[in-house]
């Protein structure tokens, strides 16, 4: 099982998800109130119907 990649930087959740080999989606957060250029961290993940893990990204 997969730990909670939850409050994780982008980066190193990326690098943590290639090492495993898992597939992934990135979603992004409505960034208007933020900067593109900010911290990016992993605010949420879930599994879709065809076992592909889905992480959404906010900017800080």
């Amino acid at each position: 099982m997969l730990q909670d990649l939850t409050g994780f930087h982008l980066d190193c959740a990326i690098d943590i998800l290639d090492t495993l080999g898992i597939d992934f989606i990135l979603n992004e957060t409505d960034y208007s109130k933020f900067s593109r250029n900010g911290l990016k961290r992993i605010v949420r993940q879930r599994y879709t119907a065809n076992n592909v893990l889905e992480i959404t990204v906010a900017y800080f």
